[in-house]
C-alpha cells in the first residue's frame, strides 16, 4: 500500500504561529518591562505584568539572567538591566553621532585631557556604561561595564549623594565597605559625612580611594525630580589632575552632566 503524503506538520504549542516561538516572545515581553529606566523589579511583579505564571516566568528570568540581558541581586533577588543588555543600548545610543552622550564625554575629555566616564547604580554598584580614555599615554582606563565601588569612586559618590534613600540609611545597606587602598573611607560615619559633603559642594572627589595615585571628580546628571540616574566621571593620575584643577573640571563637568539630561533618547542608557 503506497504511502500517503505527509501534509504539513502542525505548529507546536512551543511554537505557535508558524516561525514564531512563545518563548521567545514571553522572554521580550518581559525584557520591555526594563524600559524606562525601570530596575530592581520583582518576580511576582514581572510575571503579573507579563501575564505568566511565576514560575514560567522565573525560568525565562534565569535564562536571560544566563545570557548576561538580565543581572539578578543577590539580596533582594530583584531583576535589573545586565551587562549586555547594556552595551545593546550603548550600541544603540552611540550610533547617532548628532549631539549624543558620547560626543558629549569626548568634548568633556578634549576639554579636561583626562578620561571621563558615565555610569549608572545598579544593584549596589556604579555601573560604567560609555567610557572615553584621555589622550595621555599615562592614563586612567575603565571599560564599559565595569562594576565600581560606589563609596570609594568619585562616580559613585556622586550617584549616592543625590538618590532618593537619606544618606545613613543607603550608606549601611552597603556595609561592609571594604578598603580598596589606604585611603578607602571605611566607616558609616564617614562615608555619610562625605556624602553630605559632596551634597553641599555640587560635586564627588576621590584621591587615591579607589586606586592610589588617581584621583577623580564627579558630578550627577538629575532627572526633574533632582535624583540622580548617572553620573559623569573626569579620572587620571594625582599628579596631573592637581587640587587646583578639581573645582574646575568640576564645573566642566557639571555642563557636561546637564546637557546629556537634554539628550534624545539618553535615557536608554539609564
Amino acid at each position: 500500500m503506497p504511502a500517503s503524503a505527509a501534509g504539513p506538520a502542525e505548529d507546536s504549542p512551543e511554537q505557535g504561529q508558524r516561525g514564531i516561538v512563545r518563548s521567545v516572545l514571553s522572554a521580550s515581553a518581559l525584557l520591555a518591562r526594563f524600559t524606562g529606566g525601570r530596575r530592581d523589579l520583582r518576580l511576582s511583579d514581572l510575571a503579573r505584568e507579563v501575564g505568566l505564571n511565576v514560575s514560567t516566568a522565573h525560568r525565562l528570568l534565569q535564562t536571560l539572567v544566563a545570557s548576561g540581558l538580565l543581572e539578578q541581586d543577590a539580596a533582594s533577588d530583584r531583576y535589573s538591566p545586565g551587562p549586555v543588555l547594556i552595551e545593546i543600548a550603548n550600541g544603540l545610543l552611540t550610533a547617532d553621532r548628532t549631539a549624543n552622550t558620547a560626543d558629549i564625554l569626548t568634548a568633556l575629555a578634549a576639554r579636561t585631557g583626562e578620561s571621563i566616564s558615565l555610569g549608572a547604580r545598579i544593584n549596589g554598584e556604579a555601573v560604567v556604561l560609555l567610557h572615553v580614555p584621555s589622550s595621555h599615554q599615562l592614563r586612567f582606563e575603565r571599560k564599559v561595564g565595569d562594576r565600581i565601588a560606589l563609596h570609594a569612586s568619585a562616580l559613585g559618590k556622586a550617584l549616592l549623594a543625590w538618590a532618593p534613600e537619606p544618606a545613613d540609611d543607603l550608606v549601611r545597606s552597603l556595609t561592609p565597605l571594604s578598603a580598596l587602598t589606604a585611603e578607602t573611607v571605611t566607616t558609616v560615619r564617614g562615608l555619610t559625612a562625605d556624602l553630605r559633603a559632596t551634597r553641599d559642594r555640587g560635586y564627588a572627589v576621590s584621591k587615591g580611594e579607589e586606586v592610589p595615585g588617581i584621583r577623580s571628580v564627579g558630578a550627577p546628571v538629575l532627572d526633574s525630580s533632582g535624583v540622580a540616574i548617572a553620573a559623569v566621571e573626569v579620572a587620571g593620575p594625582s599628579d596631573r589632575l592637581r587640587d587646583g584643577d578639581v573645582a574646575e573640571f568640576a564645573r566642566i563637568l557639571a555642563g557636561g552632566a546637564g546637557a546629556i539630561q537634554h539628550v534624545p533618547d539618553a535615557d536608554l542608557l539609564f
